[in-house]
């Protein structure tokens, strides 16, 4: 419909595309296309500073209005605009109360005494020639300088300061308290869906093997001592690790524990092909000597489950079995390296 307005409106009339826009700066600028019987009018404007989109789209209004009151000999003016907003805004007029808006309606009445004045709302992004002038206009006219510094409306003054509230308030303080407490904070982190969705578990207390009885929450056993459940605070204490670490610096502490998985899965995977070898080796020597005894030969692999050799164990797993506080000279049995 609003194009075919466009499309068959007479020669005669007035059109004034209007469009408001402001960057991430903050810096707000309006752009006014006026086509009248005579001539073409491109109007540009820097408004004030955190002036909303809002009120830029009724400033262009504004301006086109104030523009044409000079004209002469032509039909109606059609106000266009991809502000629905702003149309549906001076639509409500009775309880219309902001300075800019006023000023509208008093134009409107002004005009309106002669001329027939419609406000029609268009698709922005349409390939409407006026309306694609109007957003080149206001990116120059964001780019100008501001001259003076017109007053804010209250409801402008009251989102800088909400804003403002909302970032001191997402920043959390200094304290370790703060930053297990705020919102979003693993979010934050430079890692991975993964790592944050784990830390995120870890810090809350949610893991995966954490069940409710009762409304409590309850974990299982901690494999490695056997003694209490396996909950955040416990795996960090049994780990020589503290809580206020893992919140101060969490990527360590991940860090941490990955290589711990990682190296005490490639240690039990050690000792499960050394045993295989001995065995084999054992095996292979006591057929040689006792025959064909094959009960000899199952206590030897028994022995063996038991007893893995201990010459394979390099420095690098004494450090981490240390770690675990596994401080025997022996790795123990495969259930118990298992286990821990």
């Amino acid at each position: 419909m609003a194009l075919q307005i466009i499309n068959e409106n007479p020669g005669e009339d007035i059109q004034i595309y209007t469009d408001g826009s402001r960057n991430e700066e903050n810096q707000s600028g309006s752009g006014i296309y006026i086509k009248t019987p005579r001539e073409v009018k491109k109007i540009k404007l820097r408004n004030p500073d955190n002036c909303s989109v809002f009120r830029s789209e009724l400033l262009a209004i504004e301006a086109g209005l104030k523009t044409i009151l000079n004209e002469n000999n032509y039909g109606t003016v059609w106000i266009l605009s991809d502000s629905r907003s702003s149309i549906q805004h001076l639509k409500d007029w009775n309880n219309v109360g902001d300075r800019t808006g006023i000023s509208i309606l008093k134009l409107l009445r002004h005009i309106g005494v002669d001329h027939e004045v419609h406000l029609q709302w268009i698709p922005s992004h349409a390939y409407i020639y006026g309306n694609e002038v109007t957003d080149d206009l206001v990116k120059q006219g964001t780019a100008e300088p501001l001259c003076s510094a017109p007053s804010l409306t209250f409801d402008e003054i009251y989102s800088i300061r909400k804003n403002k509230d909302l970032k001191t308030w997402r920043v959390p303080l200094s304290h370790d308290w703060y930053k297990r407490s705020s919102p979003g904070g693993s979010i934050g982190l430079a890692c991975d869906r993964a790592d944050q969705t784990a830390v995120s578990r870890f810090l809350s207390g949610h893991l995966r093997s954490c069940s409710f009885s009762h409304g409590n929450k309850v974990f299982p056993v901690c494999a490695k001592c056997g003694v209490a459940s396996a909950s955040p605070e416990h795996i960090l204490s049994c780990l020589r690790l503290s809580r206020e670490t893992f919140e101060t610096d969490p990527l360590l502490a991940l860090d941490f524990l990955r290589n711990i998985l990682i190296l005490k899965s490639h240690i039990i995977e050690s000792e499960r092909k050394t045993e295989t070898e001995f065995s084999a080796h054992e095996v292979k020597n006591s057929s040689n000597d006792c025959g064909n005894d094959g009960i000899f030969q199952g206590e030897i692999f028994k022995w063996n489950k038991k007893e893995p050799n201990q010459a394979v164990r390099t420095q690098k797993q004494n450090i981490i079995l240390l770690l675990l506080g596994l401080n025997n000279p022996k790795i123990g049995s495969k259930a118990e390296a298992e286990d821990a």
